[in-house]
């Protein structure tokens, strides 16, 4: 699921990502950061605003930010 990242947490794997366009290379390298201290690294986020806006929904997310533009294919 998870594999390790360069910065602070893991990417997560593209067989667990939901959105189709997260699998196309291009975009931006997310990290969210969970309560219980859990980092995720998402790589492709074509839009990081609507994908701020909806994972913040979920009360376990502490904190999300841009790390770089995407380079993980």
């Amino acid at each position: 699921m998870l594999e390790e990242s360069k910065n602070t947490g893991f990417y997560v794997s593209d067989e667990w990502r939901t959105n189709p366009k997260s699998l196309v290379p291009g975009g931006w390298d997310m990290e969210t950061t969970y309560h219980n201290g859990e980092v995720r690294c998402y790589s492709n986020v074509k839009y990081p605003e609507s994908y701020a806006t909806t994972v913040l929904k979920n009360p376990d997310v502490k904190s999300i930010k841009v790390l770089k533009p995407s380079s993980k294919c």
